[in-house]
């Protein structure tokens, strides 16, 4: 299951470097990802991502939902640097683009 977790954390980076400056909704992330993984799973990955420093955690009141927050991430530059190669973690699985 590890192998599994580390593509998990690098199809995150990827997809948050592919929106660029733009913020995501955990929601939105899990959603992109429930049919492969369990939603705790990927919020296990989304906070690795988040201690490791690759990803900002941003926390807004709901608008509805009084004791609820909304947590959205955006990619980091130390984030951008691993997917772009220029840096390498042993816990996220990076696949590279097949450009050529």
């Amino acid at each position: 299951m590890d192998v599994l977790n580390k593509q998990l954390r690098g199809a995150i980076l990827q997809m948050m470097n592919a929106l660029g400056p733009t913020t995501a909704e955990e929601n939105a992330i899990i959603a992109a990802y429930y049919q492969y993984y369990k939603p705790q799973e990927i919020r296990r990955s989304l906070q690795y991502l988040v201690d490791s420093g690759y990803l900002e955690l941003t926390r807004i009141p709901h608008p509805f939902l009084r004791h609820e927050k909304i947590r959205s991430y955006r990619i980091t530059p130390k984030g951008i640097n691993l997917i772009e190669g220029d840096a390498e973690d042993v816990g996220i699985a990076v696949i590279p683009d097949e450009e050529g």
